[in-house]
């Protein structure tokens, strides 16, 4: 071959190299397919969907107001806006709080582009079906719903993760995709009435206005109804009094109603609630207590907050005769940090009209926090509070004072419908006030423990069994007591 031959086989083979690199190399799309597969050629990308829609129009539509680069996809029934892709979850989370501001129906999916073989062995199938369930009962939505996306798109015909699919897409509130799935599956079961229930809900979800009702009876036992003290003489001053240790003893019928309507709309949503509260038929006489309380109640969601503002006024009654009455008013502000964890800020403000004696009336203004922290079968709640006490008649000793309190609450499912839990709390009570004749400022400590057992009976029903231990700590003698009690009810809600 002569050196001119060389010479051009060598410049046609450069040639085709600069085609291929600039048409294949280097065309963007390539590169964006190579990027998508790692080593073991199996990857999977974090995206956000932002909405499940009907038609191409509006998912372009949605598409065009978006803020990042997105794509259209087609999966089975619907169109979906879909994010570019992110390398990790936390990006993805990162950029879904800002998506939620402007899109409530945005959420996290994994998609699964290629790489892995075609045909899997069916343990490896079945394997994936129990890791989303168990995703689903965990409450992790969204990467619940990557896989079952993924699992049918493989098999279309999987009932059972249809069905969680619906599920998990009613969890996200994504409720017209959700029916839509739902009566796709009445089709092959039209006696599932679990399935007719969850569109059932997400018909009442649609409703602005929602009426509840809850019907509480039982019975109680206080071994100590008066607080009477516990000590046999006080010193008060110069003098020693003799204090009548009797407990004072009694059994009691309780009932209970709540009467609620909530108003919702896309902005807000106001709740009414009616609540009495009644003793009856008490074996120590002259102890029926009766609460009534009348309250409305502003709410209103900002992604991953929430702001309640209650205002009320409530009655006390002892054996029919009036003895208090306060306007009250709070604000909440609630911060879901995550799925399993809820902080709650908030304060409130009580005046206080008391009728069975003079110069007792008093203002009170209280600010706490409340962590809450949910995971599988357990829930625990932390309230931590300062409340101040002011009298209005500037007549007593024994009102103004400064309380200090925290409570832990903790609830623990032992089995379907069974619950236990426990409280333990303390207060500090500090008044202000001199006691001219004892010389000394009063100071109580509370202390209160908790044990409840609670079996549900049916979705509307449940019994319930609470037992308190109250001490109360105080450096007068007459104010030191414990009291026991008891109670066992039924709960219905209509």
């Amino acid at each position: 071959m002569s050196a001119a031959n060389r010479k051009q086989k060598a410049f046609n083979r450069l040639f085709i190299m600069l085609i291929a690199y600039f048409f294949i190399l280097g065309n963007p799309l390539f590169a964006e397919y190579v990027m998508k597969y790692d080593k073991n050629h199996t990857i999977a990308k974090y995206f956000i969907k932002i909405a499940a829609l009907n038609s191409i129009k509006e998912a372009k539509a949605v598409s065009a107001e978006a803020d990042f680069p997105t794509q259209i996809i087609f999966m089975r029934d619907y169109y979906s806006v879909v994010s570019k892709s992110y390398d990790t979850k936390e990006s993805a989370k990162s950029s879904l709080l800002k998506i939620k501001r402007r899109y409530k129906n945005a959420y996290i999916v994994t998609l699964y582009k290629g790489g892995a073989k075609k045909r899997e062995k069916k343990s490896l199938r079945i394997s994936r079906l129990q890791t989303a369930l168990k995703l689903y009962k965990r409450a992790k939505y969204e990467e619940a719903l990557a896989l079952f996306d993924r699992i049918l798109i493989e098999d279309p015909t999987n009932q059972k993760a249809e069905l969680y699919y619906a599920k998990t897409l009613y969890e996200l509130k994504l409720y017209k995709e959700a029916k839509k799935r739902f009566l796709k599956l009445l089709k092959y079961s039209n006696n599932n009435q679990e399935i007719k229930r969850y569109i059932k809900n997400i018909e009442k979800s649609k409703k602005k206005h929602h009426f509840g009702a809850t019907l509480t009876i039982g019975g109680a036992r206080d071994d100590n109804i008066n607080l009477n003290s516990d000590k046999n003489t006080t010193r008060y001053g110069s003098y020693i009094l003799r204090n009548d240790t009797r407990k004072t003893k009694s059994n009691y019928a309780v009932a209970t109603l709540l009467l609620q309507h909530t108003y919702k709309s896309d902005a807000f949503n106001i709740t009414n609630s009616f609540y009495s509260y009644n003793e009856l038929f008490h074996s120590a006489k002259g102890n029926n207590l009766n609460y009534l309380d009348f309250s409305t109640a502003l709410s209103k969601n900002y992604d991953s907050f929430a702001f309640v503002l209650p205002v009320g006024l409530n009655y006390i009654f002892l054996d029919s005769k009036t003895i208090s009455y306060n306007i009250y008013a709070a604000t909440e502000l609630r911060y879901f940090i995550n799925k399993k964890i809820m902080s709650t800020f908030y304060a409130t403000f009580n005046d206080n009209h008391t009728k069975f004696a003079d110069d007792r009336d008093y203002i009170s203004y209280a600010g706490g926090i409340k962590v809450k922290y949910l995971k599988d079968r357990l829930s625990l709640l932390t309230d931590l509070f300062l409340e101040r006490f002011d009298e209005k008649e500037s007549a007593r000793f024994d009102i103004n004072k400064d309380v200090a309190g925290l409570t832990i609450y903790g609830r623990y499912r032992l089995y379907t419908g069974l619950y236990f839990g426990a409280s333990i709390s303390y207060e500090d009570h500090r008044y202000r006030d001199l006691d001219t004749v004892m010389g000394y400022k009063r100071e109580d400590q509370k202390n209160l423990l908790s044990l409840l057992l609670s079996k549900d009976i049916t979705k509307r029903s449940s019994l319930t069994a609470i037992c308190k231990h109250l001490h109360n700590r105080s450096n007068i003698n007459v104010f030191d007591y414990k009291k026991n009690n008891c109670s066992f009810e039924y709960k219905y809600r209509f």
